[in-house]
């Protein structure tokens, strides 16, 4: 697979999961809707930092001839969604709570911002 269809996939899976994550962290929790939402953003959410580790770095430095430092929070998010998982299934709200946040934040928000700030980024590309 070439770069552009992953960036492309990654792009599809991440994008929605702007709003849908902004949607889960207001809305009620422990709903069918909340569930079943849920479960869609851990998923898109796992495959897209799946994804994004098959993209080598474009942009900034090169560790290992292939990762930069976006594929530290692609591994966290790795980790921590199985994490978040099991926190909600033994009802251990707290931890799922403050590690959905930290996912949303830290691992969607905040590397959008860079993705979109910093030139050479298909998103920077495409908005300027």
């Amino acid at each position: 697979m070439t770069y552009q269809y992953l960036a492309h996939l990654h792009l599809l899976l991440i994008l929605p999961l702007v709003p849908v994550g902004a949607w889960l962290l207001v809305a009620g929790k422990g709903t069918a809707a909340h569930i079943a939402l849920g479960r869609f953003y851990m998923l898109a959410v796992f495959l897209s930092s799946a994804v994004s580790l098959f993209m080598p770095a474009q942009v900034g430095a090169r560790y290992l001839g292939h990762f930069g430092w976006l594929h530290i929070l692609a591994i966290a998010v790795l980790l921590l969604i199985p994490l978040a998982w099991r926190s909600a299934l033994q009802h251990n709200i707290h931890r799922h709570k403050s590690i959905m946040k930290g996912i949303y934040f830290g691992g969607i928000i905040l590397p959008g911002i860079a993705a979109v700030l910093q030139p050479g980024r298909i998103l920077h590309e495409f908005l300027f």
